[in-house]
């Protein structure tokens, strides 16, 4: 079972290691309302921390990347219309265990029973 917190994480640095396909309000119930993002390339981000009984505490991040207005201008996405949101942590480990090896054009399902929200 992992567990996962989302108060006060640290997510700098993180990094892109896959996708995962779910819609936006799949994520706000999964998750919470996400963190604002920084307006150009993100408009939304869930980071947390999970902990994981192999691996110990991983930083992970969910966000859109440039799919809005403020990147791609009129006929950007808004969040609602999102589907596809990138994954990003410090290393692989974590996102390869649980979802295999990241490949550019793969994607996954995310699969909810993994987890217990704290």
């Amino acid at each position: 079972m992992i567990t996962l917190t989302r108060n006060g994480v640290n997510a700098n640095g993180t990094s892109l290691q896959g996708f995962i396909e779910s819609d936006y309000a799949t994520l706000v119930q999964l998750f919470g309302d996400p963190d604002p993002g920084d307006g150009y390339k993100t408009q939304v981000d869930w980071a947390f921390e999970l902990y994981d009984e192999n691996f110990g505490n991983v930083i992970v991040t969910i966000y859109d990347w440039k799919q809005g207005e403020g990147y791609v201008g009129p006929g950007g996405k808004r969040p609602e219309e999102i589907t596809v949101w990138n994954v990003g942590e410090h290393e692989s480990k974590f996102f390869e265990k649980h979802f295999g090896t990241f490949e550019k054009d793969s994607f996954i399902c995310f699969e909810v029973d993994h987890f217990r929200i704290e």
